[in-house]
């Protein structure tokens, strides 16, 4: 190898090796929604108000807890049993307006202002008849949540890996 040809070659080294150690190895949730309040919070499955989870395809729109609202803007936490033992959580909080709050039936989410549905197994915008095509360009899915079990009857659900 020619003495240029091995400076080029640890020169591209160094840039690459100190764009991937730049990188932020930080374990956030993509972030669909801007200044998403810091959350974590326990769902027991026991309590009455949420029975409905126990049954796959259910969801729920959680408002608060421990007295405060949660979700972006105080829009709530939608939870859904997707599986036997697997959960998810999205933020109540239509991708096409910031400012509109969602509203469930079964395992969709639906924005009351654009019509626009959201599936709860993946959070992904559907049309339904009323809407075109054309209206879902641009719509993001849904801002998901961190949702594990930790034991038989809770579930913790939070924006940060733990």
């Amino acid at each position: 190898m020619k003495s240029y040809s091995k400076v080029t070659f640890f020169s591209l080294l160094i840039i690459f090796s100190s764009i991937i150690i730049s990188c932020d190895s930080n374990t956030d949730l993509y972030k669909v929604l801007p200044d998403i309040p810091e959350t974590d919070i326990i769902v027991n499955l026991d309590y009455s108000d949420n029975f409905c989870l126990q049954n796959t395809g259910e969801a729920k729109i959680i408002p608060s807890y421990a007295g405060k609202k949660i979700g972006y803007k105080g829009h709530g936490i939608i939870v859904i049993r997707t599986y036997e033992n697997e959960y998810k959580a999205w933020d109540a909080t239509s991708t096409y307006d910031f400012n509109i709050a969602l509203t469930t039936d079964g395992a969709l989410a639906k924005c009351p202002e654009s019509l626009i549905e959201y599936e709860l197994y993946t959070g992904t915008p559907h049309k339904q008849s009323s809407i075109d095509t054309e209206s879902l360009k641009g719509i993001s899915s849904l801002q998901e949540y961190y949702c594990r079990k930790i034991s038989t009857n809770t579930l913790r659900i939070s924006n940060r890996r733990h």
